[in-house]
């Protein structure tokens, strides 16, 4: 399918995931075209009747040749002349996802005008959605602006000098932030609708019968994201008995941290959908207006996001929290004193010389949990000197913060698949009823990993898990991805 971009209003996590995830092409509208040629048309207007002036990137250079001006003709010379392509490397390249969703809000800088880009321009870049595009590098990308991810995507697109000027031909705005803030707006949803299912099936099997009555207790700040929360305890079932006092405790804890990620995703979201509206990129140019007959030029830090690192870090944190928490639900299943279980998960008459369970499994989340942990810190400033142009920007923070917080999901699938296979484990020596949707979903974890009985290499068999919970939550593919699904509902809290 093609998607057709009218203006600001086509621009959402929805709009972005056809094109950035499966591959949607996109086509300017008639009105925005002519959106574009208006902008275009009138900033040579403008251009005409302030040849003279500093205008940042038009009639002066950019970065450390700001302050070097130059006249119209020569500014129209280099149009033609584009001295940088791929700079960046390091690690592997990020999922094509974050090219073409950079692509896509690129569009959305430029298509009510601000940018004053050649119209042919602007239709190059929306043709590039039609095939493979360029990959970025995972490292490298930090700079004063985003200027080493577009040099890569973009610097292929050189105009002529018949083409006229634009402000700065929208090559220095924030694209690959708000990109990157709607990729993972679009996969946290996924990852928790997943980590909620599992962590029911624990619960359930700790003696937390009826999740329902448990969340019914919980009941402190009564905002969206808590009622949102209580619905996971829907995924419970029908009651089977009463619940353990161990388990309503542990319940509460992770009710609450179930909340926080619910407000992060929300957050991630609504940021997401904002940046994506951002307004031209650096300088943007501004219609004529009765004060301003031939319009205006504005010079702004539109290069620099200060909103996406900030929510991304908050991402990270929730995954990182709910990972220490799924650590000591699976400690706290192989221990029998706590759990009411057979110790060890073992089979009734067998230790743990001479039975076969999920014993030990306790001990993999210690390495991912820790790396979370060291892994989850704030993206902050650094106030150093970032190249030797000597400029006065500061380096943007949005590619680490977006690295990171993939990092820490990575870890965090990694423990939310030795939780899920620890419940099935616990949940297959007893006969605790559970609601179909999640008894489909243990069907599903048992499939990819059986539940143990002898001796066999478990390690392999839960890197396998591993791979299938990451492509469905990726890519929407293999047997988990039924449960990895949840609407976004950008702008407001999740359902």
């Amino acid at each position: 399918m093609t998607l057709t971009l009218r203006g600001k209003e086509s621009f959402s996590l929805e709009s972005f995931e056809a094109v950035a995830f499966h591959g949607e092409s996109v086509t300017l509208s008639e009105e925005a075209r002519q959106s574009i040629t208006r902008g275009h048309e009138a900033f040579q207007r403008f251009l005409e009747q302030n040849a003279g002036k500093f205008i940042y990137s038009v009639t002066s250079g950019s970065g450390p040749d700001a302050k070097k001006q130059y006249s119209l003709d020569e500014a129209r010379a280099r149009l033609a002349t584009q001295p940088w392509a791929k700079l960046s490397f390091g690690g592997p390249d990020l999922p094509s996802y974050v090219s073409r969703g950079t692509i896509f809000c690129q569009l959305a800088i430029l298509i009510e005008g601000h940018t004053a880009m050649d119209p042919r321009k602007a239709e190059a870049i929306a043709r590039m959605l039609d095939g493979d595009v360029p990959s970025l590098p995972e490292r490298g990308l930090t700079a004063g602006g985003e200027l080493m991810s577009l040099f890569t995507l973009f610097s292929h697109l050189t105009l002529q000098p018949d083409h006229g000027l634009g402000a700065g031909n929208g090559d220095n705005g924030s694209p690959l932030s708000a990109a990157m803030a709607a990729c993972a707006a679009i996969l946290s949803p996924r990852r928790l609708a997943f980590v909620e299912r599992v962590l029911a099936l624990l619960l359930t099997a700790l003696g937390c019968t009826d999740l329902a009555a448990a969340a019914a207790t919980q009941r402190h700040w009564d905002d969206a994201d808590e009622t949102g929360a209580r619905r996971f305890a829907e995924l419970g079932g029908e009651p089977s008995g009463p619940n353990s006092p161990s388990a309503l405790e542990l319940f509460a804890s992770v009710f609450y941290l179930v909340s926080a990620a619910r407000r992060a995703v929300a957050n991630l979201q609504e940021i997401a959908e904002l940046c994506m509206h951002e307004r031209g990129s650096n300088p943007s140019y501004l219609p004529p207006s009765p004060r301003h007959p031939f319009g205006r030029v504005i010079s702004h830090g539109g290069y620099h996001n200060a909103l996406v690192a900030p929510a991304l870090d908050e991402m990270a944190t929730a995954w990182t929290n709910l990972g220490s928490m799924l650590h000591l639900l699976i400690i706290r299943a192989h221990q029998g004193w706590a759990s009411g279980l057979p110790d060890r998960l073992l089979p009734p008459g067998t230790n743990y010389v001479t039975g076969s369970s999920t014993t030990y499994l306790e001990y993999v989340p210690n390495d991912f949990v820790a790396e979370m942990q060291r892994l989850a810190q704030p993206t902050l400033l650094n106030p150093w000197e970032l190249a030797a142009s000597t400029q006065d920007d500061v380096g943007i923070p949005a590619p680490l913060a977006f690295r990171m917080e993939r990092q820490v999901a990575a870890c965090f699938d990694a423990t939310v698949v030795t939780a899920a296979v620890t419940a099935s484990q616990a949940l297959s020596l007893g006969n605790t009823p559970l609601e179909r949707e999640q008894g489909a979903l243990l069907d599903a974890i048992r499939k990819l990993f059986p539940v143990v009985s002898s001796l066999r290499n478990l390690g392999d068999e839960q890197a396998k898990a591993l791979a299938s919970m990451s492509a469905a939550i990726e890519a929407g593919e293999g047997p988990l991805a039924p449960y990895t699904i949840r609407q976004t509902t950008p702008s407001s809290r999740l359902p």
